[in-house]
C-alpha cells in the first residue's frame, strides 16, 4: 500500500458537466496534491481529465459508465493500492468497493456527501412518469448508497441541512464542513471594469442585471423564476441572464415566449469556467430559485466572493449559506409571487454597496476553499493514524 497515495472517485469534470460536485472534487485534487500523490477515477472525458489534472495527479482514469472499463482501471490502480479513498460519486464508488471486496483489500475511506442519490433520481423520474421503474430506481439507488456509506469510516456533509437529510434517509452521522470558494479566482471588480465587461458582453449599462447559473433540470425552480419575471415585467429596467444547459432548456425558452418576457431574459447556454467570474461580477445580484433539494449551493458562495448579493428561495441549505449574508435576501416561499416580491424589494434597496462588501467578507471568512481543504486533510491524517 502506497503511504501517500489517495484515490479520488468522482463523477464528471466541471468542463464536462458543470456542478458543485465536479468543482469540489477538482479543487480537493489540487489541494491534496500539495501533500499527497493523487489518483483519480471519474466518468468525464479522458482528454478533459488530462488537461485539467495533469499538474495534480500521477494517475488519471476516465471510465464513463462502462463497468468493464471501471474494473480495468481499478485493477491497474490497486497494483499499488492507495492508503485512503475519497468518494464523491455513488455509481463509481459502488464498483470501487466491489473491486476491493473481490481483491480482499480494506482501505480507509470517507464519503463527501453532496446530495442523496435516490432523491435526485426521484425528482427527475417524477417528471418522466412510469411509476414502477420510478419506485424501483429510487429503491435501488438508496440501497447502493447505503452500502457505500456503510463502508466508509467518515461521511462529510457540506451543510447542516444535508447532514440532517443524511440522518433521515440512512440514519447515519456525519461531519459538516462548509464548502469553499477559490477567492483568487472569484473576486470583485471595480465599477469601471464592470462597465467595460458589460460593453464587451453586449449587456446594457443602465439596467439591473440578475444572473442565475443552473443545470436546467426540474428541481432548480427555473419555471417559477420565469413566471416571476412576468410579474415584474412592468417594474424598473432589468434583465435576467439564465446560464446552463439541461433537459428543460427548450421548455423554458418556450415558457418565456408564451409569457412574453423573452425581451427580459437571455439564455446564455453553458458558460466556460474561465469567464464565469466575469458573469458574476457584471451582475447586480445572483438569484437561486431552487424548488427542491439544495445541498449547499456553491454558486451562492462564488457570487458572494465576487461581491454579488444572492437572493434565494427558503430551500435546503440556502438559509444557511445566503442567510449568513443577510436573512432578508431569502424569499418567503418558492412560488413566483414570493420570488417576484423578493426581487422587487432588492431593486429598491439603497444599501447594495454595503451588501456587496459584506458578501466578499462572508465568502472569505466562512466559505474559504483552503479552509475546507485543510479540514479534509486533517480528516485524512486522522484516518491514517487510526489505521496504522
Amino acid at each position: 500500500m502506497k503511504k501517500n497515495k489517495i484515490l479520488i472517485v468522482s463523477d464528471y469534470l466541471f468542463e464536462d458537466n458543470p456542478g458543485g460536485c465536479a468543482r469540489v472534487s477538482e479543487g480537493l485534487a489540487k489541494e491534496f496534491s500539495k501533500e499527497l500523490n493523487v489518483s483519480l477515477i471519474l466518468r468525464g472525458k479522458k482528454e478533459n481529465a488530462f488537461k485539467s489534472f495533469k499538474e495534480y495527479s500521477s494517475e488519471i482514469y476516465s471510465c464513463g459508465k462502462n463497468p468493464f472499463l471501471v474494473f480495468k482501471a481499478l485493477f491497474e490502480i490497486f497494483k499499488e493500492p492507495p492508503f485512503c479513498l475519497n468518494f464523491h460519486d455513488p455509481y463509481l464508488s459502488f464498483w470501487v468497493i466491489l473491486c476491493l471486496k473481490f481483491k480482499k483489500i480494506k482501505i480507509p475511506a470517507f464519503y463527501t456527501y453532496h446530495s442523496p442519490w435516490s432523491e435526485e433520481y426521484k425528482i427527475r423520474a417524477e417528471k418522466n412518469g412510469c411509476l414502477f421503474f420510478h419506485y424501483l430506481g429510487v429503491y435501488i439507488r438508496k440501497k447502493i448508497e447505503r452500502f457505500i456509506l456503510s463502508y466508509c469510516s467518515n461521511i462529510v456533509c457540506e451543510s447542516f441541512y444535508m447532514s440532517k437529510k443524511l440522518k433521515e434517509i440512512h440514519n447515519m452521522d456525519s461531519k459538516v464542513f462548509y464548502l469553499g470558494v477559490d477567492i483568487s479566482k472569484f473576486k470583485p471588480i471595480s465599477k469601471v471594469e464592470k462597465e467595460k465587461f458589460r460593453i464587451k458582453l453586449n449587456l446594457p449599462l443602465k439596467k439591473k442585471i440578475f444572473f442565475t447559473l443552473r443545470n436546467l433540470e426540474p428541481r432548480m425552480g427555473l419555471e417559477n423564476l420565469i413566471k416571476a419575471v412576468k410579474i415584474l415585467k412592468d417594474e424598473k429596467e432589468f434583465l435576467f441572464l439564465i446560464a446552463g444547459m439541461g433537459s428543460l432548456r427548450k421548455e423554458l425558452v418556450e415558457l418565456s415566449k408564451k409569457l412574453k418576457v423573452e425581451d427580459k431574459i437571455i439564455f446564455t447556454g453553458q458558460i466556460k469556467d474561465e469567464v464565469l467570474p466575469i458573469f458574476y461580477a457584471v451582475s447586480d445580484a445572483f438569484v437561486l430559485p431552487t424548488a427542491y433539494l439544495e445541498g449547499f449551493g456553491l454558486i451562492s458562495a462564488e457570487a458572494m466572493a465576487c461581491g454579488i448579493p444572492v437572493l434565494a428561495t427558503p430551500v435546503g441549505a440556502n438559509e444557511e449559506v445566503v442567510g449568513s449574508l443577510d436573512k432578508s435576501l431569502i424569499f418567503k416561499d418558492i412560488n413566483p409571487a414570493a420570488i417576484a416580491e423578493g426581487i422587487k424589494l432588492f431593486m429598491n434597496r439603497e444599501d447594495t454597496d454595503k451588501l456587496s462588501e459584506k458578501a466578499v467578507l462572508t465568502a472569505k471568512n466562512i466559505f474559504s476553499f483552503s479552509a475546507y481543504a485543510e479540514k479534509n486533510l486533517n480528516l485524512i491524517r486522522d484516518l491514517c493514524l487510526k489505521n496504522k
